[in-house]
């Protein structure tokens, strides 16, 4: 072998290794590509959990709960004996009992919200019912009761007692109700419906959850099938609060019913809707109160009046309540009763619960609530009064607090049953409606009294803490549109005042005495007062100042009597009254003489 220059084989062994380490560098490089960089793989990762668990939140967000409510929680029935009770489209909190297979309901419940003209003596121990012209009565645990004087039997039990609450078998109640039920069980529950109550119907598309509250997150109480009926209670911008004929109360899509507009329920087949005839006159009514305290002013009737014009009725302040045993206190007269007949006057004695026995609010409720004692009261008056030949009894009660609410209506409802027996008119006297005096219920004495009587009048009274009118032409307007809302205008009498206050005002009290219209005129002019018209109370008016004190008077006479007298014929109403008689001057006979004939 021929030797080697070195020089140049070590150009070649170095181009030999450069080109190795070039292919060996090359697929380094190409290796180092295929990797993927850990930091970016776990970005992708974190990204991709993100997105599931956002889908995942989103579906569990949006999707609507199949969550099934606790029905035992939401009726609160405890026990095999209970019954949840869903009536008025409401789930009542009250629970009603299982006796022998039948249902009963508490009394309290029954008139709350079935049928408010049950009664229920707790003293002595009896159920009532008042119809148009009878008295349904029932004692305790018994099959029987009475419908006036003749004796009725049913095949059950038709009030048991437990502890302190009085229940009534619902099939009774039904006789006397317009009302249908229903039964359900897992848990038990009764669904009443009234049909008389007009609703807002709607009518499901498609099945749909009745759930608790407005939410698809809410359980479900119940579902509906399509072309199920529900009433509409209350609109919110996506749901609805209805009611289910199988005695829920839940909400649902607005989406998903059909509105029916408003309607009645089916009717109790069997239930005979009570008709309330009236004993009216064929004339406007003109009364006049005649405060008779003494025998002795019922001698003096032809005297008293004198000047009188255009009368047709007078009710004298014979009769009053002398105690809590249902005592009366009378001074009825027949001579003045066959005077004013000769007179071509009918007599309606008033009865009351002041001026006699009773002071108080408490009295007048512990005077009525007991049966035996309103019994007691309406024997006695009626008696009084056909026996001296009256043609009716006129009611004024003003010492009726809230907890008296129930015994004076019931009162009124025996007493006009026994008005009818006896062809006597009964008519009733009332505040101007206020809040305050609601639970006088003129809504009901409309039914059962043949007249209901607005006094117009002590818009500011003996009382009064600031001086102002006894009756301003608003006070009289306002009572008289209150009134015709609960009773028909063909019954409604409109009272007015011929007295006026005299008002003193001084060291920063208030203090008035009554003046008649003769004697309100005297006073003024005695003392220099001057007359001027306010418009708006539809009164003239006066004050002055004398001895250190303000006297003020809104005065009554012909011209503001005239306003309040027209108020009659612009509401059709059944007539006018007057307090009192002798109170009165000519001038203000003369007017209402004019509008009432």
């Amino acid at each position: 072998m021929e030797p080697q220059d070195f020089d140049a084989l070590s150009s070649n062994r170095s181009k030999r290794t450069t080109s190795h380490t070039r292919r060996r560098n090359g697929s380094h490089r190409r290796k180092k590509r295929k990797k993927f960089p850990i930091g970016c793989l776990l970005i992708i990762i974190i990204f991709l959990v993100a997105i599931v668990s956002l889908g995942t939140f989103v579906i569990i967000h949006f999707s609507p709960t199949k969550e099934k409510a606790n029905l035992n929680n939401y009726f609160n029935v405890s026990n095999k004996n209970e019954i949840a009770i869903t009536a008025n489209n409401q789930v009542l909190k009250t629970k009603g009992k299982l006796f022998d297979g039948k249902i009963y309901i508490p009394i309290d419940t029954i008139v709350s919200d079935i049928n408010n003209r049950f009664y229920y003596d707790e003293t002595e121990q009896i159920l009532l019912y008042t119809l148009p012209d009878e008295q349904i009565q029932v004692g305790l645990n018994t099959k029987d009761y009475m419908v006036s004087l003749s004796r009725q039997s049913s095949n059950y039990i038709i009030t048991r007692k437990e502890g302190n609450t009085l229940y009534v078998a619902l099939d009774f109640i039904k006789q006397y109700s317009n009302i249908t039920y229903s039964v359900y069980n897992n848990p038990n529950r009764v669904v009443i419906l009234n049909g008389s109550s007009k609703v807002s119907l709607g009518t499901i598309k498609k099945d749909a959850p009745v759930r608790v509250l407005g939410g698809i997150k809410s359980p479900i109480l119940t579902t509906l099938k399509k072309d199920a009926k529900v009433v509409i209670l209350h609109n919110e911008t996506n749901w609805s609060k209805v009611s289910t004929s199988n005695g829920f109360v839940g909400y649902i899509k607005k989406s998903q019913y059909t509105s029916n507009g408003d309607g009645y329920f089916t009717s109790n087949k069997n239930f005979k809707k009570p008709v309330f005839e009236h004993n009216l006159l064929d004339k406007k009514v003109n009364l006049v109160w005649d405060n008779v305290t003494n025998t002795t002013a019922n001698n003096n009737l032809v005297f008293r009046l004198r000047g009188a014009k255009g009368i047709n009725v007078i009710a004298p302040t014979w009769l009053s309540l002398a105690n809590t045993s249902g005592g009366v206190t009378s001074i009825a007269s027949k001579s003045y009763v066959n005077t004013a007949h000769q007179k071509g006057l009918k007599v309606w004695p008033t009865l009351r619960d002041f001026d006699g026995g009773i002071k108080s609010n408490p009295e007048t409720y512990n005077t009525l609530k007991l049966t035996s004692n309103r019994k007691k009261i309406i024997s006695t008056v009626v008696s009084e009064c056909t026996s001296i030949g009256a043609d009716g009894i006129n009611l004024d009660f003003e010492m009726v607090g809230e907890k008296g609410a129930a015994p004076y209506i019931q009162f009124i409802r025996e007493l006009s049953v026994s008005c009818k027996d006896n062809n006597l008119v009964l008519s009733v006297d009332n505040y101007v409606p206020k809040e305050y005096n609601a639970h006088y219920n003129r809504k009901e004495q409309g039914n059962y009294a043949d007249y209901v009587v607005i006094m117009g009048y002590d818009e500011y009274f003996a009382g009064s803490t600031q001086a102002g009118p006894v009756s301003s032409y608003g006070y009289v307007k306002d009572g008289i549109e209150a009134t015709l809302k609960d009773v028909d205008n063909s019954q409604v009498i409109s009272g007015v005042a011929f007295f006026s206050r005299l008002w003193e005002e001084k060291n920063g009290s208030v203090s008035s005495k009554a003046l008649s219209m003769e004697d309100s005129e005297k006073t003024i002019s005695t003392n220099g007062g001057t007359l001027s018209w306010d418009d708006a109370k539809k009164l003239n008016y006066a004050s002055w100042e004398k001895n250190g004190a303000t006297y003020k008077i809104w005065l009554e006479d012909s011209k503001s009597i005239e306003y309040k007298v027209k108020l009659v014929d612009k509401y059709n109403l059944a007539g006018g009254a007057s307090w009192s008689l002798g109170q009165g001057s000519d001038k203000a006979w003369d007017v209402i003489s004019k509008y009432l004939n």
